[in-house]
């Protein structure tokens, strides 16, 4: 009995003895053991701002932040549109920077004028401009183009007596071979009468104002064009890209609203569209699309698309209501889509909530807060289908702003791949909080440090470590560490 207690005490003494062998070794910070696993050629990030929209670059498994979509802020009512030549239904808004013959910068706005449901006003669509230095204050030039109630004293281009129109998108050509008199150049839909075959024509000017038509560019059934189908001269490819709206069809043959993309090496010729995928694998009703490469960041697409939901093709007599969502992708082919809503106008009310709103303006414009700051500029319509006219609304969000990585009132890290840098400083956009920082590290493939600083505040472009610093680490691989405690962090870049 005695000979059987030692052999269960020596048993229990050995098996402590493994168990404390095998957490020891778990436990050994050995610095011969690689802390991070090192390709041949890490990723040569030079130049190139990196955002937080994907996880391509980021070690997941040492990462603990919590990455976070953030969404623009309504700033203010920037437009009443309340004149006979553009209403209660303008939309279809487009803006872009441009400079003036001064060379300064301004920025262009090319809309849909419209009075719908008025006893006042005939419903005529128009094609209008306007401008703005500084994105809050917006003229509306008189340019004695078309007449409206007997006098040319407007800010129309064109009308129904240049075409029937549904949408007209605007955009300067930056084809360093483009003809100077097709310097700006439009798309838009054209039909015979209401209900009938529609196709897509390409219209040019030489100075944003004055129009001429150069025909069908994309023929009756390659599309249905009832949206504003943007397009832009992508420098990356060398080809113009247009992503346009069509309608497809399901297993059960229920048709959905979708965009679909084309290219052409001459912005006449377009190739064959092919409709645009979703990582998530859904079918939404997909109106507007608002897509183009990120002026900041160009290696990634965004657009902050209209949802479009119908609640009475299921429940007859139920509002139909649109919504804005926001997507992002690396080819421009294939998205990653949110489900929830990215920006809602203002509080549900007898003239929001409804068909129509959300219709946010293509384009990004860059222009300053109440503070001063850069930060980014999202336009879209409210009070839509109202007796008063529609508004038109300025959002504004930071700048690379929309997702970040988040430590709020905790420590948290953001721990990248391997990466590389030929040459150049690294900058961080960060907002800390009064008793928070941010620690930055560079690291060597043992995870041993190389360089090391604290940063507080809030900065878009924050100098963080400069050349000099930088130098002896140039075209070697290393992990960038960033420490958060009562923190955000938006992008970095070595340039």
């Amino acid at each position: 009995m005695k000979d059987r207690k030692f052999i269960y005490i020596l048993s229990a003494l050995l098996l402590v003895i493994l168990c404390g062998t095998i957490i020891l070794t778990a436990c050994d910070d050995d610095p011969t053991t690689p802390a991070y696993v090192f390709h041949d050629q890490a990723e040569d990030i030079s130049g190139s701002r990196q955002l937080f929209l994907d996880t391509l670059l980021i070690n997941e498994e040492k990462t603990t932040a919590q990455a976070t979509l953030n969404s623009p802020v309504r700033s203010e009512e920037v437009i009443l549109f309340n004149d006979p030549w553009q209403g209660n239904c303008c939309d279809y808004f487009t803006v872009f920077e441009d400079i003036d013959k001064n060379g300064v910068k301004f920025f262009r706005l090319y809309y849909i004028g419209r009075w719908i449901y008025s006893e006042e006003y005939p419903d005529v669509l128009r094609i209008c401009y306007a401008y703005s230095y500084d994105g809050y204050n917006w003229e509306f030039p008189n340019l004695g183009l078309r007449e409206v109630n007997g006098n040319k004293n407007n800010n129309v281009i064109l009308d129904d007596t240049d075409q029937l129109f549904d949408n007209f998108f605007v955009f300067k050509d930056s084809n360093p071979e483009c003809d100077p008199s097709e310097k700006y150049k439009a798309l838009g839909e054209y039909y015979e009468y209401l209900g009938g075959p529609v196709d897509l024509r390409a219209w040019v000017s030489p100075d944003g104002i004055n129009w001429t038509c150069k025909g069908t560019v994309m023929a009756p059934g390659t599309g249905t064009f009832d949206s504003l189908n943007t397009c832009y001269y992508d420098d990356a490819i060398n080809k113009y890209v247009l992503y346009s709206r069509n309608m497809f069809y399901d297993a059960q043959g229920i048709s959905y609203r979708a965009i679909q993309r084309s290219e052409s090496d001459d912005f006449y010729t377009w190739s064959a569209p092919k409709f645009i995928s979703y990582a998530d694998g859904e079918n939404m009703q997909m109106y507007t699309n608002n897509i183009s490469r990120y002026y900041r960041a160009p290696q990634y697409y965004i657009g902050h698309p209209t949802r479009y939901t119908s609640p009475d093709e299921i429940s007859p007599g139920a509002d139909r209501v649109t919504d804005s969502i926001f997507i992002f992708s690396r080819d421009g082919l294939t998205f990653e889509r949110t489900s929830e809503t990215w920006i809602l106008n203002r509080p549900k009310d007898d003239i929001n909530w409804t068909y129509g709103d959300s219709y946010f303006a293509a384009g990004i414009l860059q222009t300053k807060d109440a503070f001063g700051n850069d930060v980014m500029s999202f336009y879209t319509n409210e009070d839509r289908f109202s007796e008063t006219g529609t508004k038109f609304v300025k959002y504004d969000m930071r700048l690379d702003g929309f997702v970040s990585y988040d430590a709020l009132g905790c420590n948290a890290d953001v721990v990248t791949k391997p990466v590389k840098f030929s040459a150049g400083s690294l900058y961080l956009n960060y907002r800390t909080g009064i008793g928070g920082e941010i620690v930055v590290s560079l690291e060597d493939k043992n995870g041993a440090t190389l360089l090391k600083t604290t940063l507080t505040g809030d900065f878009t472009d924050k100098l963080v470590f400069n050349d000099e610093q930088l130098a002896p680490f140039k075209d070697k691989g290393i992990v960038l560490k960033i420490q958060l405690r009562d923190a955000q962090v938006y992008s970095y870049m070595f340039d």
